[in-house]
């Protein structure tokens, strides 16, 4: 199997302000307190949105090389 390699689309300071945006966010989900069924479908929800951004993030933020 080969690596791919993926170059910057953008600046790497705004990169970088995206990317620890996004961990920041993801640490706050993973901290998240869950005490009811409610608050866990509420933070599945979540997740499954966080991880969509990410992705689609991740697309507009590298291209392949």
């Amino acid at each position: 199997m080969s690596e791919k390699n993926y170059k910057l689309k953008i600046p790497k300071k705004e990169a970088e302000k995206y990317l620890s945006e996004r961990i920041e966010l993801g640490i706050k989900l993973y901290e998240r307190k869950i005490s009811t069924i409610a608050e866990l479908e509420q933070s599945k929800t979540e997740y499954k949105k966080w991880t969509a951004f990410n992705k689609d993030l991740l697309g507009k933020i590298f291209e392949e090389n």
